[in-house]
């Protein structure tokens, strides 16, 4: 019996032991966060989208892997709702009939994201994505006396997107913080769109 329950205890001792080596014990690099945040997208080129188009809602959702402490990268989505301006249309051409379009912008990304202070509860990060995003079709042309006229064109494409990110990470628990996001998003080779810069909060998970 004594034999017996030596043998036990150094079982029990040995895998408590293995259990706890370096190799086993989860750290900071082995963490992946789900982040999905809402807010509001605002074009800034001064031609195409900007001519009848205004800010409207959005939203992203990241899914990142630490690759060091401060560092991690991931894959993300994001898009947003750009809403047509009856009133700026109007002012414009005030004896054409009004043709209501949104323009819907989605996008996909690869992120890398920089945590500044990692350890501490409020945690500002930088960050930089490329990825590609689509824009919808809003088109309204006609034929005036065997004259094609076009009011607005914008038809639909896919664009090379690269875009830089500042925010900041509020930790309420170790599993879930907050997150407060301003992003702005190049299009290349786009003038109709140009750059558009997004302001976003929400949640970040630790998975």
């Amino acid at each position: 019996m004594r034999r017996l329950t030596g043998a036990l205890l150094l079982f029990f001792a040995a895998t408590i032991t293995a259990a706890q080596t370096p190799a086993e014990i989860p750290t900071p690099f082995l963490k992946r966060t789900l982040t999905v945040s809402f807010g509001a997208g605002i074009p800034l080129s001064r031609q195409g989208v900007t001519s009848f188009w205004n800010m409207g809602p959005g939203g992203s959702a990241r899914f990142m892997v630490n690759v060091s402490r401060p560092v991690s990268m991931g894959i993300g989505l994001e898009g947003s709702l750009l809403r047509f301006n009856e009133g700026s249309f109007q002012r414009r051409f005030p004896a054409v009939e009004v043709r209501s379009r949104n323009i819907l912008l989605t996008g996909v990304f690869l992120a890398m994201k920089t945590s500044l202070f990692p350890a501490m509860r409020f945690a500002p990060y930088v960050g930089a994505s490329v990825g590609a995003t689509r824009l919808s079709e809003a088109v309204y042309t006609t034929t005036i006396d065997s004259v094609r006229v076009s009011y607005y064109n914008l038809p639909a494409r896919t664009r090379l997107t690269v875009g830089v990110s500042a925010g900041a990470d509020i930790f309420l628990s170790q599993a879930i913080a907050v997150d407060i996001e301003a992003k702005m998003n190049y299009f290349h080779h786009d003038p109709d769109l140009g750059i558009s810069s997004y302001i976003r909060a929400g949640l970040r998970f630790t998975l």
